[in-house]
């Protein structure tokens, strides 16, 4: 017999599955800004074109992109927290990839996981997080997980530049890990 879990609505915003997501969600943003500013350059530190180490960048992207709608379908299927764990693990492969290989078949693998993982986290972060926010409320909880990305988005590229002038261009993949359920 098949169980259903049934979760009463959250009568307050700032509650600890709330925050937890929030907080899964800021720390992908920060890893995906980190890695976006600083990918580039370690490219073309091992060798590669400025135009081919664009082209693997911009795999995460194109990656992301093509998955979107089946990664919507699966967060409407499955278990979000089973997705949100594979999403972070994907991203983990790719970040560890990069500190640890300079083969640029590698590489691209490795960016394309990255891409996947970025693009069923943020989908199923979102679809998580409305669960978690009062009705009366989704606006302003919404609101904040934007700020979320803001802050992500102004914070990030400084950081991994800032780590990789001073624990070198591969040790940047490794502190910004996503952090799993």
């Amino acid at each position: 017999m098949e169980q259903t879990i049934t979760q009463s609505e959250p009568t307050k915003l700032w509650n600890k599955s709330y925050i937890l997501v929030l907080i899964i969600s800021t720390l992908s943003s920060f890893s995906f800004f980190m890695v976006a500013t600083i990918l580039s350059k370690y490219l073309v530190g091992i060798g590669t074109t400025i135009a081919l180490a664009g082209v693997i960048v911009g795999l995460f992207s194109l990656t992301s992109l093509f998955s979107r709608p089946f990664c919507g379908l699966m967060a409407d299927r499955l278990n979000n927290i089973h997705l949100l764990l594979a999403s972070n693990i994907l991203m983990a492969i790719g970040l560890l990839g990069f500190a640890f290989t300079k083969n640029l078949p590698l590489i691209i693998f490795f960016r394309i996981c990255s891409g996947l993982g970025f693009a069923v986290g943020s989908t199923v972060q979102v679809s998580l997080i409305i669960r978690f926010i009062p009705k009366d409320r989704t606006g302003e909880g919404i609101g904040y997980m934007g700020i979320s990305q803001l802050i992500s988005t102004a914070c990030a590229p400084g950081l991994g530049l800032a780590i990789a002038d001073s624990a070198g261009m591969q040790a940047t993949f490794l502190p910004q890990l996503p952090c799993p359920l």
